[in-house]
């Protein structure tokens, strides 16, 4: 078992539900799925230049899946060990690669997620 980070949409509504909730136009999904994807695929780099090198495999076990849509990216190991490195244990010192990167990251999606909602909200 890995770590598996998301990051829910307002309220924690399915994100189809929550662009209508906002008056968000229809014609911007295709640009919010870009910037999911383009945030999903840096995230995962944040986290593989952070992830701390042994053997190299947690490194090379991050990945990132697009799940509805494509609007959500989720970006996860499968690295038995992952949690422990994350976390650190009794015996060993915390080495956090994934909360970092989401954090750097998690300020760029939003600015994305502005910029491209101010600009294209519906009668606006």
């Amino acid at each position: 078992m890995g770590i598996k980070m998301t990051t829910r949409s307002t309220g924690g509504r399915p994100f189809s539900k929550t662009y209508d909730y906002l008056n968000i136009d229809e014609s911007i999904v295709p640009e919010l799925r870009t910037i999911v994807k383009n945030n999903g695929i840096q995230l995962v780099q944040g986290a593989q230049k952070r992830s701390p090198v042994d053997t190299g495999t947690l490194r090379r076990s991050i990945r990132l899946s697009l799940e509805n849509g494509n609007l959500k990216a989720v970006v996860k190991t499968n690295v038995p060990y992952a949690k422990f490195v994350e976390y650190g244990t009794i015996r060993q010192k915390a080495q956090p690669y994934m909360r970092p990167s989401l954090r750097v990251q998690k300020a760029k999606f939003v600015r994305d997620i502005k910029n491209a909602i101010g600009v294209k909200k519906k009668g606006g």
